[in-house]
């Protein structure tokens, strides 16, 4: 998830950014702006909404998705990109209990289909950049614009990044979090 940056942002200490409450782009926010910036932060849950916000200068930076970021940086807005140094981006699949239970087979047939799309991608990069442009109807410029992660095929996190996404849970909520992975688990064959 890149960050757009408004035309003129004055490089100060105070930043104002826009993003959903809890969400990746907070959990982003905190992790990559929290030491470069003072943030006040202006929770808006529609993309569209953030896009908005930014290129009418109305905050200083947007955590946004791509394509969304791209088509921001098209219309002439700064895009800043950080390195991810943990192994794992803030993103998760998640199934009710009642869904596990009831649909094993084909919650074990989309991680497939998942990991048949990463090894695909993986083998020729530029097919994530293309189904993107065609599907979604991007102004084309934006296929080499788009800062893509690095797809990788459905596991688990490990134990040390759970517990400093729940440390940063906990520090939200001002509660401690317990969390018993174990217990919610599916374990799908493949």
């Amino acid at each position: 998830f890149p960050f757009l940056v408004r035309p003129g942002f004055p490089e100060t200490r105070k930043a104002t950014v826009a993003m959903m409450e809890v969400s990746v782009s907070n959990y982003l926010a905190d992790a990559w702006l929290a030491g470069r910036y003072e943030i006040e932060k202006v929770f808006i849950t529609d993309i569209p909404a953030r896009l908005e916000m930014i290129k009418r200068g109305k905050v200083d930076m947007a955590c946004l998705p791509e394509p969304i970021a791209s088509m921001g940086q098209l219309a002439g807005l700064e895009k800043r990109v950080f390195e991810n140094k943990d192994d794992f981006y803030p993103d998760v699949m998640l199934f009710t209990a009642g869904a596990a239970a009831a649909k094993r087979e084909a919650i074990a047939a989309f991680h497939r289909a998942v990991d048949r799309a990463v090894a695909d991608i993986r083998a020729n990069p530029a097919l994530a950049r293309d189904v993107l442009v065609e599907r979604l109807r991007l102004d084309p410029r934006v296929r080499d614009l788009m800062v893509l992660p690095d797809y990788r095929p459905t596991r688990l996190p490990s134990r040390e990044y759970l517990a400093k996404v729940s440390a940063w849970i906990q520090g939200l909520q001002g509660k401690p979090v317990a969390l018993d992975w174990a217990r919610y688990l599916l374990d799908v064959s493949r």
